[in-house]
């Protein structure tokens, strides 16, 4: 059996990126889950070359770029709410429907939606 090389196991872990990578836009897997295969893979690493911590240093340098802090997730997803409510009022805008009182309640926002409707 040949010695694992670093360079045979970063290319096997970019290869496994990759296939997470295309499960995911395909839809056969969602991001969260993609995200933990890949969070399970450096764990994985981490047990598995606890001898030889090179070897695990190597998988973190290739899987660390796609870890997400939690504060960088959370304004990321705060960046397309934000988005999403600036789409809906410039489709309110042409509808002569507006944003509740509130600002962005949904319940009330499809109350109003469809107060307007069924008028």
């Amino acid at each position: 059996m040949t010695p694992l090389t670093k360079e045979k196991l970063t290319a096997f872990v970019k290869e496994v990126i990759v296939i997470l990578e295309e499960d995911t836009t395909a839809g056969y897997l969602t991001s969260q889950e993609s995200f933990d295969y890949i969070r399970l893979l450096l764990h994985a690493s981490k047990h598995i070359f606890h001898k030889h911590p090179d070897y695990h240093e190597k998988v973190l340098q290739v899987t660390k770029p796609l870890i997400k802090l939690p504060s960088v997730k959370l304004r990321e997803t705060k960046e397309t709410l934000d988005r999403a409510y600036a789409d809906i009022a410039d489709k309110d805008a042409e509808t002569g429907l507006r944003l509740p009182a509130c600002g962005k309640c949904c319940l009330h926002y499809k109350a109003a939606r469809l107060r307007k409707t069924d008028s």
